[in-house]
């Protein structure tokens, strides 16, 4: 009969991957996501590891270990108020570490949230690592008797059975003894004056990151600033040199060209005149030529000179 209304409620439930239903599994999550066997095995191949893919918690447990998305939720998942009061099971959400209905759906923490903030609170992942550090524990003499007192020097944890056996503390001296909700009240203010100071120091900090941020900001644009101004003044001074550079230029081509004009000058007016001079002795030696020996020697001076 329970396989019977396993396979009835899985016909009602879809894996969120493939929107198929056979088999379905439940993996223990909040709030408990329903995949198929082939999804979680095609993910499980890719990862080496068993996860959700929509909350991405991991599990431990192999995808034969989890239970199907039919059979009934886990007791040790369910709301305690829930639970009490014989309601539908919904998975509970977070775990209140004060209270005796310890572990809280979602519309039952927020009526506990409401009557009771300052009780210390953690979530469902949490509570299931240390779930054995949380649960009541019974005094090891007294079976049936939860441990109550404990003792701020030792400490040593006693039921209320306990003090007629109760021996001497670690020091030789009388127990100081608390009852332990009042030690755990105790111990969640000072928490609570912890998460406050971290709470000032964060903000403190975040003012100072916020400053850093901005005086890195401004640090930056006074850096770009003094590069601007470099270049520019290496502009300046290479725009100066290029100027100066053109200058030169223009006076070595006036010079040259200057320079060109006293030569080409002195061929057409020195060279030339003294070529002509030249031509003209030429000319007249030619006309000696002809003349009797003695007459030319009588004529040299003339034609040399």
């Amino acid at each position: 009969m329970m396989a019977e209304a396993e396979s009835k409620e899985e016909g009602f439930l879809e894996c969120g991957l493939c929107f198929e239903n056979d088999p379905l599994k439940r993996l223990p999550c909040n709030p408990g996501h329903i995949y198929c066997v082939t999804c979680l095995t095609k993910d499980s191949e890719v990862t080496q590891i068993i996860k959700c893919p929509l909350c991405r918690t991991v599990f431990d447990e192999g995808i034969d270990d989890i239970p199907s998305a039919g059979a009934p939720l886990d007791k040790f998942l369910c709301c305690d108020v829930c639970m009490r009061k014989d309601d539908k099971r919904r998975l509970a959400q977070i775990y209140c570490v004060v209270c005796q209905k310890k572990k809280f759906c979602t519309p039952h923490e927020k009526s506990h949230n409401d009557a009771l903030d300052d009780h210390m609170r953690i979530r469902m992942d949490e509570y299931k690592k240390d779930w054995r550090k949380m649960e009541t524990r019974f005094c090891e003499k007294h079976s049936k008797k939860p441990y109550s007192i404990t003792c701020v020097k030792c400490p040593r944890l006693f039921c209320g059975d306990c003090f007629d056996q109760l021996e001497t503390c670690s020091d030789g001296d009388r127990h100081e003894l608390r009852s332990i909700s009042n030690v755990v009240a105790k111990l969640i203010e000072m928490v609570n004056e912890k998460k406050v100071w971290i709470f000032d120091k964060e903000e403190h900090l975040l003012g100072m990151s916020k400053q850093l941020t901005a005086v890195i900001s401004d640090w930056d644009t006074e850096t770009q600033e003094l590069i601007d101004k470099l270049h520019n003044a290496r502009d300046k001074q290479v725009a100066g040199l290029m100027q100066q550079y053109v200058e030169l230029e223009e006076h070595l081509i006036e010079l040259r060209n200057q320079s060109r004009i006293e030569v080409t000058s002195f061929l057409d007016d020195e060279i030339g005149s003294l070529l002509d001079k030249l031509s003209r002795q030429v000319a007249r030696i030619s006309i000696w030529i002809g003349y009797h020996l003695v007459p030319y020697c009588h004529r040299y001076p003339e034609i040399y000179h």
